[in-house]
């Protein structure tokens, strides 16, 4: 508590100084004039216990006594009244000559005692927050990130500056005592941030929460099959913010079974499974992964593979299909030239004309998987010459 140096004491029919100074003639007088001085019990001031009273904060409150004396200086019974000059900054709860003072609001104000004629003020400080703003009244966080609340508290040099925040949803969004809000889910929520000293000086920001920072695929792919040896161009779009980049850092598990590229180029080495991982480049947390099946080879193998005949002859041609167990091993077959050999659905080739010509053999399973021969024809030599035909233009 602390003391201030000013305080009065009056009559409220006369000033002190003229009633001490009445006192003291009277005294001086009384054996030659007959005029008694003050009879001991006679009320001849107001003392109170403080000069003035500092209030830390809203809510805090002190005590003050007054006293009514005699000549003496001895104590006499007397009522005492308390007023305050200002409601709204200090309330009085007075109980006889004790008055407890509940500091109101940030200021400076007077409580008065009143007792037999006589007054005494008190000053009353009142210590407090005058206003307090935020930093920013709108605020967006992602989920799983989290950002400090910043608040200005315009209050006095001596007062608590202490601030409470609370959320209007902590599950979207929380706060700690340090003003850091969290995001914990898709939504908005309120924060509000009061005065520890003040309760009613407060103010809020909004918070929006938008979805954590992520990493996809196109949508549905979960999961790749290739074929040792094949290879195949990956892309991921990152959700970021905007001032970020959308770069994608690529990794493999397992560079036995593919290897990967930091352009996403994917390529099959052997048989197996492992797990591709897409990060963002502006937050690892955000990341998405694709699991990889690795099959053997497919392939497609034709037999023999070049071929010389002379027209009208016939060359049967096998084809080989690899490929995985249980789907079907049959091919399509066609010719690149059908004027020099056409080939029939169970490989027989069949020479037309002089010329070159590819035959080949394509997986009904996998069109992307196929084997060839190369045809030569020649004409047929007829009686040990060889005759080659010509054809007229129409």
């Amino acid at each position: 508590m602390t003391q201030f140096v000013s305080a009065s004491t009056r009559r409220s029919t006369g000033s002190v100084a003229i009633a001490s100074i009445a006192a003291f003639m009277l005294a001086a007088c009384s054996s030659s004039d007959g005029v008694s001085a003050p009879k001991s019990g006679t009320p001849t001031r107001l003392d109170v216990s403080t000069n003035g009273l500092s209030l830390d904060g809203i809510g805090a409150t002190d005590s003050v006594r007054a006293t009514v004396r005699d000549a003496d200086g001895n104590a006499t019974e007397a009522t005492v009244t308390w007023t305050v000059e200002n409601a709204t900054i200090a309330q009085v709860n007075a109980s006889g000559s004790v008055a407890a003072v509940v500091g109101k609001s940030a200021g400076v104000t007077h409580v008065r005692a009143t007792a037999a004629g006589f007054t005494s003020d008190v000053e009353i400080r009142v210590i407090g927050v005058k206003g307090l703003a935020l930093q920013d009244s709108a605020v967006t966080v992602r989920v799983g990130d989290a950002q400090q609340i910043a608040a200005i508290l315009d209050a006095d040099p001596s007062a608590k500056r202490g601030l409470t925040f609370t959320s209007s949803n902590p599950a979207i969004a929380s706060v700690n005592a340090d003003g850091f809000v969290s995001g914990l889910a898709a939504g908005s929520a309120t924060i509000t941030v009061a005065s520890v000293a003040d309760a009613r000086i407060a103010a809020t920001a909004k918070v929006t929460v938008n979805p954590a920072r992520a990493v996809s695929f196109a949508p549905g792919l979960s999961a790749i099959t290739l074929w040792a040896g094949d290879s195949r161009t990956l892309t991921a779009d990152a959700d970021v913010d905007a001032t970020q980049t959308h770069g994608i850092v690529w990794s493999i598990e397992n560079s036995d079974v593919a290897t990967i590229t930091e352009n996403g180029e994917l390529s099959a080495v052997a048989a197996g499974t492992t797990i591709i991982h897409a990060t963002s480049a502006a937050d690892p947390r955000a990341q998405a992964s694709l699991v990889l099946t690795v099959l053997p080879a497919r392939s497609v193998t034709v037999a023999p593979d070049a071929v010389s005949i002379t027209t009208g002859a016939q060359q049967q041609l096998a084809a080989t299909v690899v490929i995985e167990k249980g789907l079907s091993t049959s091919v399509t077959w066609s010719s690149s030239d059908g004027t020099v050999a056409t080939v029939t659905t169970d490989g027989l080739v069949t020479a037309v004309g002089s010329g070159a010509a590819t035959i080949t053999a394509t997986s009904t399973v996998d069109a992307s998987r196929s084997g060839s021969a190369a045809v030569t024809v020649t004409d047929a030599p007829v009686g040990g010459i060889a005759v080659r035909a010509t054809r007229k233009s129409k």
